[in-house]
């Protein structure tokens, strides 16, 4: 695997098995290992199985290469890189995280989700994503980024890692607009299942009581 796409999979927790990157987006070497993803320098696009790599009408493929006429960026599909992914890519954060600054809130974001893009399920994700087609369960926000295609997050309830340690489970997700999902890593705000505009899949509770504990605990710290 090439150390660019290499990099750029590692980093973004994309969990491909084979990835592949090429500046202009319109030719690449043959996918052998799935799940897969074509990487160019503003997004990606994903293929879960061999079979939706080889029916996708956009993609030809020859004894040797792949040819995208146009580029990746007009494939149904593709995903562009947000602006905190970008600068994940270029090693801004690294840079601004070995000054010993005192973190913003704004870092602090930012170094929380590096850590959870490596660790988390990225199927996970795509599968929660795609039960509710990219819309907010909190507000029902549906961010179009192109036509029919649409933007949102997952949170994990009750965080991974240390020191929350949660569970990499479809029962501690929900799919977010970004100001929740920003809100939500904050603990400032408090979640109440009954309130959610749609649900389609079952939540643990108990990650609930998790998060509004952590909620309540902020509130008195400020008092």
């Amino acid at each position: 695997m090439p150390l660019r796409a290499s990099r750029i999979n590692k980093v973004l927790g994309l969990c491909a098995e084979h990835a592949l990157y090429y500046k202009e987006g319109n030719w690449y070497h043959l996918l052998e290992r799935f799940p897969a993803v074509l990487i160019d320098p503003k997004g990606y696009i994903r293929f879960e199985t061999e079979a939706a790599y080889r029916s996708h009408p956009g993609v030809q493929i020859d004894p040797k290469h792949i040819h995208v006429s146009g580029g990746i960026q007009k494939l149904t599909g593709y995903q562009l890189f947000s602006a905190y992914e970008l600068e994940l890519m270029s090693g801004q954060e690294n840079n601004l995280l070995s000054r010993n600054e005192i973190p913003s809130t704004e870092k602090a974001l930012r170094q929380k989700r590096q850590i959870e893009a490596i660790i988390r399920n990225q199927k996970l994700v795509d599968k929660i994503k795609r039960l509710y087609k990219n819309t907010c369960q909190l507000c029902g926000l549906q961010i179009q980024i192109r036509p029919g295609e649409y933007y949102s997050e997952v949170h994990h309830i009750k965080p991974l890692g240390k020191p929350h340690d949660g569970p990499d489970s479809k029962t501690n997700t929900i799919c977010v607009c970004p100001n929740h999902h920003a809100m939500l890593d904050f603990f400032a705000l408090k979640l109440d299942l009954s309130a959610l505009l749609v649900r389609k899949h079952m939540i643990d509770e108990s990650f609930v009581a998790y998060h509004n504990q952590k909620h309540k605990q902020i509130l008195s710290s400020k008092k």
